[in-house]
């Protein structure tokens, strides 16, 4: 065998090496290749499991639950470890994560050894409490993913904000009570509220507010209304909104005090009329900066739009984006402003303002969406009835004022069209012709 040949071959047996090497290696996230060295047999388990279920008294919906969770650990297993070597989990989460998931497993070494000394054993209770704590903190650990105590814990207190009387705001305590920085949003917030702030990064051990406030959309009274406080370690904490009668008629009893206040003067209103009205509201917690600055003038401009001045209500959300500019990015400001635009007969820039409203929603705001929706059809019937007679006709945009009665007598009101009280009657398949 000449020289060429024996390169060759060494270089052909180097090469199976480093594959086998490589593939001996390449498997350390692959829990069905790590699990026979230590001797877990998930498949075997759960065919012993079914030969000891009547003995130790378990039924067939805990076997279906061991055999899912079983599987769910192994998937986790190789989820984190996939994870931690594609960087995107930091070496300190991956470690508290393979710590939980190393105690599952002798939870689960216990159990196999419960299920294999039942076939044997006259009385096997001892078997069954130790097969049934397996299934409690396998249920356990597969809900946190196994990384209680790895990541963040997002507490969120309370759990319901109930809004009475003149109420405008009420607050949200959010902390992180766990070892990593986490990023909060708040999500599923109806047109009639705003969220200040609507997110956020909360440091470990840190507790933050957020003020949820009442803006003059409609809201059906005593019908809780669920929010979403949501975190980038897929948390989910959903947050109960109320609003009781006299509060459902907030904005209406805010814009006559306002007409009082004006006609007491001989003038007409005025933004600082409206800001006072809702600063006395807040009471002794209002707070100063130019994010509730900005709000402020919001919920002034929502009472001015109401009341019917349409040239203070524009310039009291100039005055708040002005403030706070975050405001410009929110759907409300735009929806409000579309209303405005629209009582001055400029029809398609309050499309503009509608549409921007719809584009700015995140994709589960489905309130915004179909408020943005029913508005475009409401100014496009006010300008041409015959042309939008099938928009406003269309049941997803009835569905809206159908679901809340007083919506129909907002858009008469907000949009000076008192024939949209009758479009929108449940009784009316198509509006009026007029």
């Amino acid at each position: 065998m000449n020289n060429k040949t024996w390169l060759i071959l060494v270089a052909a047996v180097l090469a199976i090496a480093v594959l086998i090497w490589y593939w001996r290696r390449s498997p350390d996230c692959a829990f069905s290749g790590w699990k026979n060295s230590v001797g877990v047999e998930l498949e075997a388990t759960i065919s012993n499991l079914h030969t000891v279920k009547t003995k130790v008294g378990l039924n067939d919906e805990q076997i279906r639950d061991f055999d899912t969770l079983l599987k769910d650990y192994a998937i986790k297993y190789d989820g984190a470890c996939q994870d931690f070597n594609n960087k995107r989990m930091n070496q300190s989460e991956y470690t508290c994560r393979r710590r939980n998931m190393d105690n599952t497993l002798d939870q689960i070494r216990r159990f196999i050894q419960a299920v294999e000394a039942a076939k044997s054993i006259q009385d096997p209770s001892t078997q069954r409490t130790v097969i049934l704590d397996a299934l409690k903190d396998l249920r356990a650990g597969s809900q946190s993913g196994y990384g209680a105590g790895c990541v963040s814990t997002m507490v969120v207190d309370p759990k319901k904000l109930t809004y009475s009387g003149h109420t405008a705001r009420n607050s949200l305590q959010i902390s992180n009570a766990g070892n990593n920085d986490l990023i909060f949003t708040v999500e599923n917030l109806p047109e009639a509220f705003i969220a200040e702030p609507k997110g956020g990064q909360l440091a470990r051990g840190v507790t933050t507010s957020v003020m949820i406030y009442r803006l003059a959309f409609p809201v059906v009274p005593s019908e809780p209304i669920t929010i979403h406080m949501r975190s980038n370690f897929q948390e989910d904490v959903p947050i109960q909104l109320e609003v009781d009668k006299e509060n459902a008629a907030l904005y209406e009893a805010w814009s006559n005090q306002l007409q009082s206040v004006a006609e007491a003067e001989h003038r007409k209103p005025q933004i600082k009329d409206a800001v006072q009205i809702i600063d006395k509201s807040f009471g002794s917690t209002s707070t100063t900066g130019a994010e509730n600055d900005g709000i402020r003038y919001l919920l002034a401009a929502s009472m001015l739009t109401n009341a019917g001045d349409n040239s203070q209500a524009l310039e009291a959300i100039r005055t708040a984006t002005a403030k706070n500019p975050s405001l410009s990015m929110e759907p409300s400001t735009y929806l409000l402003r579309g209303i405005l635009i629209d009582r001055q007969g400029r029809t398609f820039d309050a499309l503009n303002e509608f549409a921007e409203a719809k584009r700015l929603a995140s994709p589960a705001d489905t309130y915004t969406m179909d408020t943005s929706d029913l508005f475009s059809c409401v100014a496009r019937y006010k300008s041409d009835r015959e042309t939008a007679r099938d928009c406003v006709s269309q049941p997803e945009v009835r569905a809206k004022v159908q679901r809340n009665p007083q919506w129909a007598s907002y858009l008469a009101r907000e949009f000076h069209d008192p024939t949209l009280n009758e479009a929108f009657e449940p009784s009316s398949a198509h509006p009026p012709r007029m």
